[in-house]
């Protein structure tokens, strides 16, 4: 298993907007962007996308979804940021497990934490003051829970004699 990056960051945004953004249209990096501004404008979005346009890295990819998860606790519970890059992240890797149709032991803390942060930011709010990439977060946070289901508590009842 390889323990490198497996592509240049270009490469993967390219991937990225070509195969990966058809699936899954929450998160839209224009193509006048390129990796070094996103990098520089976005930096966990760029984290993001490096992760999940490369599937099947081994080692790699567990150690930057490590490192992705260690980002998000400590700038959401411990610096309380609330900004449109770490939402948009989150979304990135969500939307990764969500059409793997894998369920990482994250996901439901990641899909909570994009709720609050949605909340936080105030996107559920109405307003037309909401620009097009507010609206598609918040549909992507929408999205994800409503289509995340996970098995109900079922409890038996049992019939007095």
């Amino acid at each position: 298993m390889p323990d490198t990056q497996p592509e240049s960051d270009a490469k993967l945004l390219d991937m990225f907007r070509t195969e990966m953004v058809q699936h899954y249209p929450f998160v839209v990096i224009p193509h006048q962007v390129d990796a070094d501004t996103l990098q520089a404008q976005r930096p966990f979005v760029m984290s993001s996308i490096r992760l999940v346009a490369s599937l099947g890295s081994g080692k790699w990819a567990r150690r930057q979804m490590h490192n992705i998860m260690s980002h998000v606790a400590s700038q959401m519970l411990l610096r309380a940021e609330r900004s449109a890059d770490l939402l948009m992240g989150i979304l990135i890797v969500l939307g990764w497990y969500h059409s793997h149709c894998m369920r990482h032991s994250q996901f439901n803390n990641l899909l909570c934490l994009a709720e609050s942060l949605a909340a936080d930011m105030g996107l559920w709010k109405g307003g037309a003051e909401r620009t097009s990439e507010d609206k598609r977060l918040l549909l992507g946070v929408w999205y994800l829970r409503s289509s995340y289901a996970p098995s109900p508590i079922r409890f038996v009842w049992r019939r007095q004699c």
